[in-house]
């Protein structure tokens, strides 16, 4: 059954996994989710459910008769942790007070820590995305792609975006010991938190062939990201520029409403942003702006552009004709809904699939550019413009 939706469609969240966010600036990264949680309305109010009576008797067993004292909320906590792991679905996870304090924090923009997105790669490992300049992560030398090892001693392997986030933050002015890998070659940082203040949007002008090129970085699609884009969106028009660059490299996702405002402002109302499915239907969900825009924009993607960025991509891609400049990206494509508990944690759960435009699914796959290029491996020797390709790359499209 197909409907269509123009406005008034449920808040969602994009949640990684988060890349940061579930991309995650000691965050996470690549993730869809709802933006508003929902409270838990329990529905077993007599346990009857053989398994679940199971359970609570082995609950109390261990209580009672276990030989050492035991925390009770950590054996829940591990109960529930265990429960999801066992979909198999890595999108699907269990926050526990900590984390999910921690999580809103840094999804807000306010935080103490290093100052760092953080990801997932390909082969599950939490690395680092992008260090935020000026934040002590860079003042260490903390480079993107660096595979965490541990922190504080602690192994982050089989470990989630949101666990080893949670361990790197702290108190400002504490130190936290984290060891990396970088190509072959292990390393160490003691690194002092500070409070970090995050604007996940940043803009600037290039001038090539009489032509003015605005660009604009999305490092995350936090609760501030629509209005901080809008307000360097309207800065660059007041300059004149005649196309735009938006770039979500290692950006591994947000709110989903956030960046539906985003795609909103150059899109007509008829055009489609993404579409959803569920079991029994597929909602397309449509611009809903006043506004919309004819010049040319490019869209920068890598293999760690996830979720949200995945999704303003496609509608680039597909409803407004875009170039789409790099390599394939992450591959998320389902979407999740957030539960805030009556005990304070909170469950993010895969409820639905999201689709392009015109109704690919990219799980697994990616979005996949319309040109490929990969970014010089001499970047990361020197962090400047003129070795970043893709970068260029696009300037060069747009100056024709």
């Amino acid at each position: 059954m197909k409907k269509e939706i123009k406005r008034g469609f449920r808040c969602r969240e994009v949640i990684l996994i988060s890349l940061l966010s579930s991309i995650v600036f000691l965050v996470v990264g690549a993730f869809v989710g709802y933006y508003q949680s929902n409270k838990i309305e329990y529905k077993y109010k007599d346990i009857n459910d053989q398994k679940l009576q199971e359970f609570i008797e082995i609950y109390e067993s261990l209580n009672e008769d276990y030989y050492q004292d035991l925390n009770k909320g950590e054996l829940i906590d591990g109960a529930i942790d265990g429960m999801l792991k066992a979909l198999e679905d890595p999108y699907t996870t269990y926050m526990d007070e900590s984390e999910m304090i921690a999580f809103n924090e840094r999804m807000n923009g306010d935080y103490e820590g290093i100052g760092a997105l953080i990801s997932i790669d390909n082969d599950g490992d939490v690395i680092i995305s992008q260090p935020f300049d000026g934040s002590p992560a860079a003042k260490a030398g903390l480079m993107p792609f660096d595979k965490i090892i541990s922190v504080d001693n602690k192994s982050a392997e089989g470990l989630t975006t949101e666990e080893v986030a949670s361990m790197i933050k702290g108190e400002e002015g504490t130190t936290v010991f984290i060891k990396i890998k970088r190509k072959d070659e292990e390393k160490t940082f003691n690194i002092t938190r500070k409070a970090i203040t995050v604007d996940y949007i940043s803009s600037k002008m290039y001038e090539k062939n009489n032509k003015k090129i605005g660009y604009i970085s999305i490092e995350t699609f936090s609760s501030n990201s629509y209005i901080q884009f809008k307000d360097e969106l309207l800065a660059l028009e007041k300059k004149g520029i005649d196309s735009l660059i938006i770039d979500v490299r290692n950006n591994a996702g947000g709110y989903l409403d956030r960046v539906s405002q985003i795609i909103s402002l150059f899109l007509p109302e008829d055009k489609v942003i993404y579409q959803l499915e569920t079991k029994d239907e597929t909602i397309k969900v449509k611009s809903y702006s006043k506004e919309s825009r004819e010049y040319d924009v490019v869209v920068l993607i890598n293999e760690f552009s996830a979720s949200a960025s995945e999704i303003l991509a496609g509608a680039f891609k597909d409803s407004y004709g875009s170039e789409i400049i790099g390599v394939n990206s992450y591959g998320k494509g389902t979407v999740q809904r957030t539960y805030t508990l009556e005990t304070g944690g909170m469950v993010k759960l895969t409820v639905e699939k999201w689709l392009t435009p015109s109704g690919k699914w990219i799980n697994d796959k990616g979005i996949e550019p319309t040109v490929k290029v990969k970014l010089n491996d001499s970047y990361y020797d020197d962090l400047n413009e003129k070795n970043d390709n893709q970068l260029q790359k696009a300037i060069e499209v747009l100056a024709k």
